[in-house]
């Protein structure tokens, strides 16, 4: 390779290949290839060398990286008195058995994935589609509990990426298969694993895709796992991805309100921004505002979100929600409307609170900020129906009810502080 690299400079950078003209850094495999059997020494380089006869017909039958390992393959039998048709054939039937024990683990045939490895350990090493997607994988994003069970016994590494950097642990999620999910965390699956797409880790899936379960299980796991010895718990929750963006960003941005409160519950900063530590950027408000959930706006603005925080292009979020024409959102972000009822601040995180007292009071301040709402969207001529899209907690109040409210909000802060 030394001598073909100092041809290939004498001769400008570049060498002509049996197939076309390409960089040395490419065409290194097919010259090596073709030197196997042609006495051309490299200082004696034709211009135009032909294509040998067995290596043109196996670049015809095999593309892409399969023909320099065909070439190889050709030559040892050629050497060994086979002809090359055996080993066009032989790599073919290998990405065939690959194939087949895809499928096999995708559809959960048992008998066929264990006879398959019976008769050939290595396909467990084997990947399949442009995602590189190992057997694992494959099970993972499949919720074949079963299969996945018999792959982790044969010791497969749990924490095998693919393509793009991503973990069976984060497909399980993004599928939501937690019962899969929970047999790789139990086999010790790394939760703090980073893909190489977006630097997302499988809590930013579970956020994004909006499974709940998903995202309670790796929560608690993150709890007794080496993640809260080697970066705290709260530094997990509110860990970033690549743009900047927490958990609680993208929940708040698809909608996903029961993601949005778990992770609430679990110390996620509703103030945190995209921007990082000293400069601006958006806000779960910012997002939510984009998405145009009422009830995740509610939830923030209940959780103490600041309406007038300015993200990355000065704009509060009452401004995100005009721009993209959710009206209900704006009416409740409007600066010039009263402020809406917040948690008490030593109140906010869920260590603090009784859960029974703490459910009582959130449903009270839910309560009276939505009739705050109703409010707010007659004066601006908006159907209250939005309000009532995708929450479950939107049941029809007196209104001598709304009016205490107020003060048993109060009464419970009173009797948890006493």
């Amino acid at each position: 390779q030394k001598q073909l690299r100092s041809a290939a400079r004498n001769r400008g950078g570049q060498v002509q290949t049996p197939r076309q003209h390409i960089p040395i850094t490419k065409s290194i495999q097919y010259l090596t290839a073709y030197f196997l059997t042609s006495s051309v020494q490299p200082t004696n380089l034709p211009k135009t060398p032909p294509c040998p006869p067995p290596y043109k017909a196996a670049r015809e039958e095999v593309s892409g990286n399969h023909f320099f390992t065909c070439c190889l393959l050709i030559y040892l039998r050629e050497e060994m008195g086979q002809n090359q048709s055996s080993c066009v054939v032989g790599v073919q039937k290998k990405k065939k058995e690959n194939s087949v024990f895809a499928s096999a683990v995708v559809n959960g045939e048992m008998e066929i994935v264990e006879s398959m490895v019976e008769d050939d350990v290595g396909v467990l090493d084997s990947t399949v589609g442009r995602a590189k997607l190992s057997p694992l994988h494959l099970a993972a994003a499949n919720g074949r509990i079963e299969v996945l069970s018999m792959l982790l016994n044969r010791n497969v590494k749990v924490d095998v990426l693919n393509r793009h950097k991503q973990t069976p642990l984060m497909l399980a999620v993004m599928h939501g298969k937690t019962g899969c999910m929970e047999k790789l965390i139990q086999a010790g699956a790394n939760i703090l694993m980073f893909d190489s797409i977006r630097r997302r880790t499988c809590l930013h899936y579970a956020a994004y895709y909006g499974h709940v379960d998903s995202l309670k299980a790796i929560l608690s796991a993150a709890h007794s796992s080496p993640v809260a010895e080697s970066w705290g718990f709260a530094r997990f929750v509110n860990i970033r991805d690549g743009n900047g963006a927490t958990p609680l960003h993208l929940a708040a941005r698809h909608r996903r309100l029961e993601c949005l409160h778990s992770l609430l519950d679990n110390g996620a900063l509703v103030c945190a921004s995209t921007g990082g530590y000293g400069f601006p950027g958006r806000t779960p408000l910012h997002m939510a505002a984009r998405g145009g959930s009422v009830d995740c706006v509610r939830m923030l603005l209940a959780w103490g979100a600041d309406r007038l925080q300015l993200d990355s292009s000065g704009r509060i979020p009452f401004t995100v929600a005009l721009k993209n024409k959710h009206r209900a959102c704006a009416a409740l972000l409007d600066p010039s409307s009263a402020a809406p009822l917040v948690w008490p601040s030593p109140l906010k995180f869920i260590s603090e609170l009784n859960q029974e007292a703490k459910a009582l009071l959130e449903n009270a301040l839910l309560e009276a900020n939505r009739e705050r709402e109703k409010a707010l969207l007659k004066e601006n001529d908006i159907p209250s129906s939005p309000l009532r899209s995708d929450c479950k907690y939107d049941d029809i109040v007196s209104d001598s009810e709304v009016q205490r409210l107020p003060f048993l909000i109060f009464w419970i802060i009173g009797s948890l502080q006493c």
